[in-house]
């Protein structure tokens, strides 16, 4: 369990160190996905999507609408296509 808890947390720290690079700013969000590859002959072949929360209030340089294009991204993701 440890060693899954410490995996889980360096997936994290590289996901949030690619965003940082790629938005150099302060609570930005971005369409931009950002584009992991993980080798192991442990680890799954998957997709993982990291996906902001849904805010109603902003911080930093988030725009005043924020819940708006936070919503309207998230279900581009998980809307069913029909």
């Amino acid at each position: 369990m440890r060693d899954c808890l410490s995996q889980n947390s360096f997936f994290l720290s590289l996901v949030h160190s690619e965003t940082e690079h790629e938005l150099q700013s302060n609570k930005e969000i971005s369409e931009k996905q950002l584009w992991l590859k993980i080798f192991s002959p442990h680890v799954l072949n998957i997709t993982m999507v990291n996906l902001p929360d849904i805010t109603k209030v902003p911080v930093g340089d988030q725009p005043m609408d924020i819940e708006a294009p936070v919503r309207t991204m998230i279900l581009s993701y998980i809307k069913h296509k029909t």
